[in-house]
């Protein structure tokens, strides 16, 4: 079904809203009475109409025991989302409270759509090749499950049921888990669901698709929705990676939840909602309930009368109305305890032993954490929300390509990761950058950003031997990264740098422009690392690294790089682009770009097609 939101202004609202009422001791006692219960509260509910309304439905519902009553509410998704109805209940309790100020009036809904169209014009170049290169495969695996599993998924039937972890369980997912792996507990909830669907299909890869509440922040300082009412979640697709290693999967969905930009908020707008597109599993866990501050309130003090409650509601949704998903997982946390309700066109046993593997795998995953050494630390600190782009997931050979020094993963989107689709490309941000435009990038250090990058690196690939590609500012960390990890016993492979400028002192000098921080940042002045009493130094002739140095042969012409016109000129005129003056020579083997210069071989298409050939040879 297609639909088309819009205002209508010229809508008629009734001066008395329809309201329900019912004393639910009217039903007597027995347990007929429940169901009784439900089918009115159905039919309360089943007169919404997405035309013309109502798209809501409230009621009183008195009669309890202890003189107790409920308020009831029945609201479509259409207008109403998770985020939504926490605004909601908190409005309630301050009614109850007797306040009459509900809190100020942000941004509306048509604003904020407008401003997530403008966001997916700005982001469709940089966001857009992760997306559409991860539906490519999403395709491969929603025909894979239908074709495996036809004979047993019905357009017309489904299967439900359910798995509950009790309160000791759920205390122990939700507050030791996540230290000793070292991952949230959505990573956690998706890496035992890996495994279930592995189980399932077969298959390692799998994807999901994700719901989020879609508030995210789209670099609009005066849009404001934190108490705005509606449907804003968002949907997008995630791979999960299942290793027969129980840490190793952990790691791996934790990677790649990392690298969805900004939580998938530009995926409708980006892409659009596709059948064939979405994965035809979906995933969603709501959260703690009881843990909201305006629900921990509602409990205490002078409101201890007041509570939530997930009693009987009716039926929540029209038996047809399954959608086009062959799974559905939805879980949240109520009273301390996570329960998952499970849907599926898959006939009821496939059904059941889908439940059970994501029950059992939850279980060891809580089991191991009290055996499991902590996972290294990382620093995910704002100025680097996304510090990576994961390409080609499903590939077996990675590739680790490190920035340039005026941009980030974008620089490379439209040169070598089109040719290098084969491979898995771990495409990184860059963190020095982010900081350099707010003037905090004082005192960082090649050297510093190494360690941080090292850790990432080892999130997706914990043992070597290891690939690195650098342009410029990018060849020379891939360097240092590769320098650190080797002293620290692992392998390197290869590393590939592009034009990167080694020993600026030296060069600096040579050219008589001795550390000038105008010429080049002082990052690059400061970096000279004593690699001869390393191990790295010592050993490197005989750890067979294939060491590569594309270089270039002409001055650019940019304006841009006018302040940097000696420094350019000194360093085509040398041999090594004074790496020799850290290695022997003879280590490094050294490919010159014919009549290109630090900036213009990529936009070169041969020059780019030819070093990714030879990229190629080596990515074995």
């Amino acid at each position: 079904m297609k639909y088309f939101q819009y205002y209508d202004h010229s809508i008629n609202i009734p001066v008395i809203l329809p309201f329900n009422h019912l004393d639910v001791s009217s039903l007597g006692q027995s347990q007929n009475s429940e169901i009784l219960l439900h089918n009115i509260l159905t039919k309360w509910q089943s007169r919404f109409d997405i035309e013309k309304g109502p798209l809501w439905a409230v009621g009183y519902l008195s009669g309890f025991a202890q003189e107790k009553a409920q308020v009831w509410f029945a609201m479509h998704h259409l207008i109403v989302d998770t985020v939504s109805w926490r605004i909601i209940c908190e409005d309630l309790r301050r009614i109850y409270d007797g306040s009459v100020k509900l809190g100020r009036k942000g941004s509306s809904y048509g604003e904020w759509s407008r401003c997530v169209q403008s966001y997916g014009t700005r982001k469709s170049t940089t966001e857009g090749l992760y997306w559409r290169n991860l539906v490519r495969n999403v395709c491969c695996f929603n025909d894979n499950l239908s074709k495996h599993y036809g004979a047993s998924v019905s357009r017309l039937v489904t299967n439900a049921t359910s798995i509950t972890l009790n309160t000791i369980q759920t205390c122990s997912l939700l507050r030791d888990c996540p230290h000793a792996y070292g991952a949230n507990i959505n990573g956690l909830l998706l890496t035992a669901l890996g495994y279930a669907l592995k189980k399932l299909t077969g298959n390692r890869i799998n994807y999901v698709t994700l719901e989020g509440h879609g508030r995210e922040d789209i670099g609009d300082d005066n849009m404001d929705i934190s108490r705005t009412v509606g449907w804003f979640t968002t949907m997008y697709p995630v791979l999960l990676e299942s290793d027969d290693d129980l840490m190793r999967s952990i790691m791996n969905i934790k990677a790649h939840l990392m690298q969805v930009p900004n939580k998938g908020i530009g995926y409708g707008t980006i892409i659009g909602y596709k059948e064939q597109d979405l994965p035809r599993v979906s995933f969603n866990y709501l959260g703690q309930f009881e843990a909201a501050p305006s629900t921990r309130a509602m409990n205490s003090g002078k409101n201890r009368r007041w509570y939530l409650t997930d009693g009987i509601v009716g039926a929540e949704r029209a038996e047809d109305a399954f959608g086009d998903d062959v799974i559905a997982v939805n879980g949240r946390c109520m009273k301390g305890q996570i329960r998952f309700n499970i849907t599926s066109r898959l006939n009821s046993d496939r059904t059941a032993q889908l439940a059970n593997s994501f029950k059992s795998k939850l279980e060891d995953i809580i089991r191991d954490c009290f055996t499991t050494k902590p996972l290294i630390e990382i620093d995910y600190s704002n100025d680097f929300e996304q510090p990576f782009v994961l390409l080609n997931a499903d590939a077996t050979n990675i590739l680790f390509v490190l920035p340039p020094g005026g941009g980030g993963a974008e620089s490379y989107f439209n040169n070598i990761v089109q040719h290098l689709s084969t491979y898995k490309l771990v495409l990184f941000n860059n963190y020095y950058y982010n900081l350099k435009v707010k003037n905090l990038e004082k005192g960082l250090s090649y050297e510093t950003l190494a360690r941080l990058y090292i850790k990432y690196i080892k999130l997706i690939q914990s043992k070597g031997p290891y690939n690195f590609l650098g342009w410029s500012f990018g060849g020379i960390l891939a360097f240092e990264i590769s320098r650190q990890l080797n002293n620290a016993g692992e392998r390197i492979a290869n590393i590939f740098m592009i034009d990167s400028y080694f020993n600026v002192n030296k060069a600096s000098l040579e050219i008589g422009k001795t550390h000038d921080v105008g010429m080049i940042d002082e990052i690059n002045h400061s970096y000279l690392p004593q690699i001869e009493n390393e191990s790295f130094g010592l050993n490197i002739a005989n750890m067979n690294i294939n060491i590569v140095l594309f270089k270039a042969s002409t001055v650019d012409k940019d304006d841009r790089l006018r302040v940097q016109l000696a420094l350019t000129e000194y360093y085509v005129n040398s041999t090594f682009n004074c790496l020799d003056t850290l290695l022997n020579h003879k280590c490094i083997r050294v490919i010159e770009m014919h009549r290109e210069s630090h900036l213009s071989w990529v936009s070169n298409k041969e020059v780019v097609a030819n070093i990714c050939n030879y990229l190629k040879s080596f990515l074995k």
